[in-house]
């Protein structure tokens, strides 16, 4: 026996009511569980958990991360784990830093790195890898390689789906790491942050990238339809760059149009997309933002999904466990804005409200 846990509220995942007793680990693994273990008389004392007061639970799953670049290096194991998580799933609100192409890719990383963090990346001087593994600020002046060597490398795991999940692998993680690949991240793999509709080989160029994205392992596409460069589809133009998926059981993920006055909308907007691809449909943290959609709206939501249900589509969504909510600054301002200044540069702008101006630093 490697680890006794004793006296907690155990919930087994089985749907059954918590019970009280003891869980033994051996090899890695859970051997037994029961009421009572007992103890043997030389096992060593500190191998023994005492659990009283608390509960002992199958590991968490958080299914909509934004840890892309975090999860290299052990960038955010030992957080995961003091949270109880064992499976994370990342590239959500169709943010991924992959597939980001070869184009555009420098473009992709500044937009994303609000929001994913920076990448850092350099050998690991305790290992044989070859290719090197991710480091923070922190490491880099110790790493001994340039920024610019940093840079290539990084375009290249972002490059495809498969080089990202490629170098994923090689990393030695506490926790199970799924990934989606993003809409947005596609459309500006093709387009950039661009404005107007996808030409036909622009389209045919998308199609692939997410059929080679699904191919190398991409759990499902996340959207992001409130984000450049996403904010440029319209309800069709979602259906024709989705098509790759049509009629499988592969999902969307989606961060909605609108979280506050046109959330009912923004909600059947993504389910009229998921039934007429006939695929499974996921609305991700789902929240009625301002006071006076509280209440009443929620109701209206609930109906809304049951409705989509009754007609075959496979709809669900997840909630945050707290109050508050977080995005880029850029994205309080109105669309027109936003298509006014250059997404890719969000860096380096100046927003003055007074008089509807933009002013470059």
């Amino acid at each position: 026996m490697d680890y006794i846990i004793k006296d907690g509220w155990i919930v087994n995942g089985k749907k059954e009511k918590p019970f009280h007793g003891d869980l033994v680990i051996e090899n890695g693994k859970i051997a037994e569980v029961g009421t009572h273990v007992e103890i043997p008389a030389d096992f060593p004392k500190e191998r023994v958990l005492n659990a009283a007061g608390g509960y002992i639970t199958p590991g968490f799953l958080d299914i909509h991360r934004h840890g892309d670049w975090q999860a290299f290096g052990n960038g955010d194991d030992e957080l995961l784990n003091r949270q109880g998580l064992t499976t994370v799933v990342n590239g959500n609100c169709g943010l991924s830093v992959a597939p980001a192409g070869e184009k555009f890719g420098k473009e992709i990383a500044r937009f994303l790195s609000s929001v994913t963090g920076d990448f850092r990346w350099g050998k690991d001087e305790n290992t044989d890898d070859t290719e090197g593994v991710l480091f923070s600020k922190k490491k880099e002046e110790s790493c001994g390689i340039s920024e610019k060597e940093i840079e290539i490398d990084a375009l290249r795991i972002m490059s495809t789906m498969s080089a990202y999940l490629s170098a994923l692998g090689k990393e030695k993680r506490s926790v199970n790491t799924g990934m989606l690949a993003g809409n947005g991240t596609i459309r500006a793999s093709v387009k950039g942050y661009a404005s107007g509709k996808l030409s036909k080989e622009e389209l045919h160029q998308v199609w692939k990238a997410v059929e080679e994205a699904l191919s190398a392992g991409a759990l499902g596409i996340s959207l992001g339809i409130a984000y450049a460069p996403e904010f440029e589809y319209d309800r069709d133009g979602l259906v024709e760059a989705l098509q790759p998926l049509k009629g499988t059981d592969i999902p969307i993920t989606t961060h909605i149009r609108n979280e506050g006055d046109g959330i009912l909308l923004a909600l059947q907007e993504v389910i009229s997309v998921a039934e007429e691809l006939q695929i499974p449909l996921h609305v991700s943290h789902m929240k009625c933002i301002g006071r006076k959609n509280w209440g009443g709206t929620p109701v209206k939501i609930l109906k809304l999904f049951d409705q989509a249900a009754e007609r075959g589509v496979k709809v669900d969504f997840d909630l945050y466990p707290y109050l508050t909510g977080s995005t880029q600054l850029v994205h309080l301002l109105p669309h027109s804005f936003r298509r006014a200044v250059p997404m890719q540069s969000a860096q380096g702008w100046q927003i003055r409200f007074a008089g509807r101006r933009l002013r470059r630093c």
